[in-house]
Formats: structure tokens, C-alpha cells, sequence
């Protein structure tokens, strides 16, 4: 990937719109690249900058489906929600790795499968021991954009945490060195694929 590659998809790198094969040319590229670097991290504070930006006050209870009945439309999906969660954590992969790529040792950073119940390789689980600590699952081939599944990550001490997505799931941990399992679980509680480390 060019440096005019990474400027046209600099944009939707920094909303989290990128996936796939052209996440992960960009991603390495951004390795090698300050200036490409540099821009995306800008475009990226634009991007959480306007996610804080909005009131904070919440309507009444109600409010949403009164006005939408009123039209006559039919309620919105809670999809714009898990978006912008998804969002955010392409964002904060994007900025960790660009920024942790370029002060870590060897140690810092590493990368498991994530695999089906029936053993098909389906995604990729990355885990940075730098500051702040962070899991990021990916799936690339991510069909349904409309059920939220949640990535379990399972501590050495028993303790959990969840994050919730579609396509990519990120949490940050205390410790990735204590990280002992993950996994994609469905509403219902059915594993999707997971990683043991």
C-alpha cells in the first residue's frame, strides 16, 4: 500500500470502516510510515472527538418510539449503537498498534487464531502488553452486521470481561500476559470461535 492508498482510506481507517485485506496492508504500512501515521492518529482524535461531541443529556423514556409513531415508521435497530462500539475499537486498535508498533519489543505483541467449534480458522486475536493493555479480535469475513456477539476474554484469577461488537471486538486489560481464554459468544451464550492461550 502507498501513501496515497493510506490517504484515501485515512478517513475510514480513523471511523473504523476499514476491514480485511486493506486493514492489514494499511496497518503494515503504517509501521513504516510516520507521515501516514501521523494522519490517521489526527484523523482518529477528529473521529473520538465527535463521538463526546454529542448532548448528554438522554431523552425520556419512550421519546424515540412516540416521535417514530408519529411518522409512521417502524423503530430503528440498536445497529447505529453497535457501530459506533465498533467503531471505537477499530479506532483504538489503529491508534495502539501504529503507536505500540514503533516503541515495542518483540514481547509485546502477539497474535492467536481464532477458531469454530468445528476447527475452522475464522479470525485472528491480537494482544499488546504495552500501555494501555489491549485484546482485538477480528473476524474479516463478517456477514451479519445485525447480531451483536460479545468477545469473552477469561483471566488467569477467573475474572472476565466482555466487550461487545460486529466484525471486531476490543477490550483493554490490566495484564495480557493473564489472559488464558476468548471467545465470541452469541445473545444466547453459544460460542462462535475462540482462543486458548
Amino acid at each position: 500500500m502507498t501513501c496515497a492508498d493510506v490517504h484515501l482510506l485515512a478517513a475510514e481507517a480513523a471511523l473504523g470502516l476499514v476491514s480485511g485485506a486493506d486493514r492489514a496492508a494499511l496497518l503494515s504500512h503504517l509501521e513504516t510510515c510516520e507521515r501516514c501515521c501521523n494522519l490517521v492518529h489526527d484523523m482518529t482524535a477528529v473521529a473520538d472527538a465527535l463521538v463526546v461531541a454529542g448532548p448528554q443529556a438522554e431523552p425520556p423514556s419512550g421519546f424515540e418510539q412516540r416521535v417514530l409513531n408519529r411518522f409512521g415508521v417502524a423503530p430503528p435497530r440498536r445497529r447505529w449503537a453497535v457501530a459506533m462500539a465498533s467503531a471505537a475499537a477499530v479506532v483504538l486498535l489503529v491508534v495502539a498498534f501504529s503507536v505500540g508498533r514503533t516503541t515495542r519489543s518483540p514481547s509485546e505483541f502477539r497474535e492467536v487464531a481464532m477458531v469454530t467449534p468445528s476447527g475452522r480458522t475464522v479470525g485472528e486475536a491480537y494482544l499488546h502488553d504495552g500501555d494501555p493493555s489491549w485484546v482485538f479480535a477480528a473476524v474479516p469475513g463478517w456477514k451479519d452486521d445485525l447480531t451483536e456477539f460479545r468477545l469473552h476474554v477469561t483471566l488467569a484469577d477467573g475474572s472476565s470481561t466482555d466487550a461487545t461488537g460486529i466484525g471486531s471486538w476490543g477490550a483493554v486489560v490490566r495484564d495480557t500476559r493473564q489472559v488464558r481464554s476468548l471467545a465470541l459468544l452469541g445473545a444466547d451464550g453459544r460460542v462462535w470461535c475462540s482462543a486458548t492461550l
